[in-house]
This record gives structure tokens, sequence and C-alpha cells, in this order.
């Protein structure tokens, strides 16, 4: 098979990826878990002066 970009790795068949799509939707539960406490930790001012 040749594809455009060669891929690092390919998931073969729909349980494996079922199985895998399921990680990024667990780090995102967990990422948004944590928002709040994320931004309250922020230095009083340090939101207008961000780099990113």
């Amino acid at each position: 098979m040749k594809a455009p970009e060669p891929r690092h790795w390919v998931v073969l068949g729909s349980d494996a990826q079922r199985r895998i799509g399921v990680k990024p939707d667990q780090l995102r539960a967990e990422f948004e878990a944590g928002r709040e406490l994320a931004l309250s930790t922020d230095f009083p001012g340090a939101a207008a002066n961000a780099v990113l």
C-alpha cells in the first residue's frame, strides 16, 4: 500500500481502532477536569503577557 505520507505505525482492525481511539478521549476528559484548578494557579496578570 502506498500512501502520500508514510505513517509511523498503522492500526489494523476495527477493534484496535476503537480501543486506541478511547485513550485520547480519556486524556481529554482528564485534561478538562483539571481546567479550573490549572487556571486558578495563574500568577496575577500573567495571562495578559503569555507568549503562546
